[in-house]
């Protein structure tokens, strides 16, 4: 039996790392989650209102005490500006699906109304085929694709989750660069255990 103390271990989280706008970053990111045996659900990389940052959304699953030394070490990186988890809650979360379903003159009403009540766009008909394009929560995104296991799917594409707070400036979003450090998660030597 569980000790209910015991940190959830397959905890769902939605990280966002804002970064240097440069070459190779990614590849830095990517690689520490590698190191830390984090596995990457999802991940994605956009543009902000700032031309010299980019944004990094990656969705992973472990338990707490791991994600807090995770964030901390994503936090030491030179290129890294900010780190932080996401909250369900007081974020907006979304994903783009775009799924192309075997359809014929059988099919093509069930498939139809199925679109309908998802109110997923039907952006392409030909006649073995229909591509539905939906966009949403990712609970959504996992809802419509499981009325499609009767059917047979030919290819998917999901882009993963990007994701944005709720309500005005937060407080992680207020600071200038160049006072960030450390103010997010503190280093060894400053109270915390590594």
């Amino acid at each position: 039996m569980q000790n209910q103390d015991t940190p959830d271990t397959n905890k769902r989280s939605v990280i966002s790392i804002l970064v240097d706008n440069q070459g190779g970053v990614l590849a830095r990111v990517s690689s520490l989650f590698c190191r830390r045996g984090f596995n990457i659900d999802s991940l994605t990389v956009s543009a902000t209102n700032d031309p010299t940052i980019s944004r990094i959304t990656v969705t992973t699953h472990g338990n707490e005490n791991e994600l807090s030394q995770l964030l901390l070490q994503t936090e030491r990186l030179e290129v890294t500006r900010q780190v932080f988890e996401l909250d369900e809650k007081n974020s907006l979360q979304r994903e783009l699906l775009l799924l192309k379903v075997q359809a014929d003159v059988h099919n093509r009403a069930e498939l139809r109304e199925i679109a309908s009540i998802y109110k997923s766009k039907i952006i392409d008909l030909s006649p073995d085929s229909m591509v539905f394009e939906l966009t949403g929560r990712p609970v959504k995104i996992d809802a419509f694709l499981l009325m499609f296991k009767d059917y047979n799917i030919l290819e998917m594409c999901r882009t993963g989750v990007t994701a944005i707070e709720r309500g005005g400036m937060h407080h992680h979003m207020q600071k200038p660069p160049q006072e960030v450090s450390g103010i997010q998660y503190p280093y060894s030597g400053a109270g915390a255990k590594a």
